[in-house]
């Protein structure tokens, strides 16, 4: 048999595969085979032929049985709770030299001391998405509800930029490469990029 016309059965055949299943000991092909076995009859295909076909198949999925799964990781598990005031929340993220986590709150941003496990209102804000630590020391908030972003003192919380920017900002990334911020906005479509040092929008 030609081998391009051989390259087309096993086409044909892998179009006919209708369950694919992995049960961690086997994997399990399931045929259209009436289908299957009329097409290879309509090209009058011998059935020494069909058998080496099958047995180019049993191979492949044994060769899939034949890798080594990776481990499965051990599942997350909840140690301790603390409560906070009631209210959204959106983003969390860490502040490693703060021993701080920041949760993004429809009021502002609320911080937790992961040692003392202490709640406290960090920095005000306005329904706010976005908030994390810069590398300047200046917490970044996106505050959704008023299109601004807000730069807090990382000590204190108090704002010391309030920049405009597109509609309803969201998330945030940080480039350390440039010193920017990149905001995106999810009402108006756009990103805009912040000058975190000159607390300022540079683009949109």
């Amino acid at each position: 048999m030609p081998h391009h016309f051989r390259g087309r059965v096993l086409s044909r055949m892998r179009r006919r595969v209708n369950v694919l299943q992995w049960d961690g000991a086997q994997t399990t092909l399931r045929f259209e085979w009436m289908n299957w076995k009329q097409d290879a009859m309509k090209m009058n295909l011998s059935s020494r032929w069909l058998c080496r076909l099958t047995f180019l198949v049993s191979g492949a999925i044994a060769g899939l049985g034949a890798c080594a799964l990776p481990s499965t990781p051990e599942s997350p598990k909840v140690v301790d709770q603390i409560p906070g005031p009631d209210g959204g929340w959106d983003y969390a993220s860490f502040d490693p030299a703060g021993h701080r986590v920041f949760l993004s709150r429809t009021h502002g941003v609320m911080a937790i001391d992961v040692a003392t496990k202490a709640v406290s209102q960090f920095a005000e804000g306005n329904h706010v998405h976005a908030s994390f630590v810069l590398p300047n020391n200046r917490v970044l908030i996106a505050n959704g509800d008023s299109n601004t972003v807000t730069l807090a003192n990382g000590a204190t919380g108090a704002i010391e930029a309030t920049i405009p920017v597109g509609g309803e900002p969201d998330a945030a990334v940080y480039d350390t490469a440039t010193d920017r911020a990149f905001v995106i906005n999810a009402e108006s479509g756009d990103v805009s990029v912040i000058d975190t040092t000159q607390g300022k929008e540079d683009a949109r």
